[in-house]
């Protein structure tokens, strides 16, 4: 989830890149939505990456809250080029199972994900 249209695409990309099938939104309440509605049906994610702050629109660590209530176990990796924020620098006390700096580079987003998807 990102709400930038450029970020959104570019990861997207470099997620398809590795393997993966990618669900992208540019927001929190549909990014919740539509993590419903796949783990309803018997799709559930295996990890969710999402932008911690959304202009105008709920952000990633609202997002993630909603989407533990659904699925408590589920992973997920907080992002934001907002370093200094508290959730960027402990996101294991917010429940978020790894961080991306915003710009993230291609290896940063392979190891994060080998490390958490094995």
């Amino acid at each position: 989830m990102d709400d930038d249209d450029m970020i959104r695409k570019v990861g997207e990309s470099l997620l398809e890149n590795l393997g993966l099938r990618v669900v992208a939104v540019s927001e929190g309440e549909g990014a919740v939505k539509i993590f419903k509605e796949y783990f309803d049906k018997g799709e559930p994610f295996d990890l969710v990456i999402l932008d911690l702050t959304i202009r105008g629109g709920m952000g990633g660590l609202e997002a993630f809250s909603g989407m533990r209530v659904v699925h408590p176990g589920i992973k997920g990796i907080v992002s934001s080029g907002y370093s200094s924020d508290p959730v960027m620098s402990n996101y294991r006390e917010y429940g978020f199972s790894g961080v991306l700096k915003k710009p993230y580079m291609f290896n940063e987003l392979s190891s994060l994900l080998k490390s958490l998807l094995g």
